[in-house]
């Protein structure tokens, strides 16, 4: 099977550049998550370099942060900067007491801070947004984007 990618032709790019150059059909550059065919049907042990069916990514800026949703561990993975080596482990997780628990709303009920299969997630102004598809509702988290500046000044 063959895979065409298609570009905006008109698109503004660095001269020394091409479009095939930007992204390309060999694959991508970085790969979080699991690496290994044998082990793709299998339920993964939650952990900070393991997802389960994600479904959701949003890179707030050109080098991070990086927030995914791990739709089959009930919670949402970040990154404080775009990850540069495949399997780099988040450095944070919302939605589960920590990175080795998982269940839906942390095996409880729902609450502001659980989450039950994350579907979607975006920035919005300054908020961080997230379809939180079993819970049917959406969590927006209106300050985010000044937490990650403080969390970037005090590391």
């Amino acid at each position: 099977m063959e895979t065409t990618l298609k570009i905006n032709p008109t698109a503004d790019t660095p001269k020394d550049e091409t479009f095939m150059d930007i992204l390309s059909p060999h694959g991508a550059n970085i790969i979080l998550g699991e690496q290994t065919a044998e082990s793709l049907v299998i339920p993964l042990e939650p952990s900070p370099t393991t997802m389960f069916g994600p479904r959701g990514a949003c890179l707030v800026a050109e080098d991070g942060p990086l927030w995914v949703c791990d739709t089959g561990h009930h919670r949402l993975l970040g990154w404080k900067h775009r990850p540069e080596t495949d399997g780099q482990p988040a450095d944070w997780v919302i939605g589960q007491p920590d990175f080795s628990h998982e269940g839906q709303n942390a095996k409880g009920t729902p609450q502001a801070n659980t989450v039950s299969v994350p579907t979607g997630i975006c920035v919005c102004g300054e908020g961080l947004a997230v379809a939180d598809a079993w819970n049917h509702r959406v969590l927006i988290w209106k300050n985010c984007l000044k937490i990650i500046i403080f969390l970037r000044i005090s590391s």
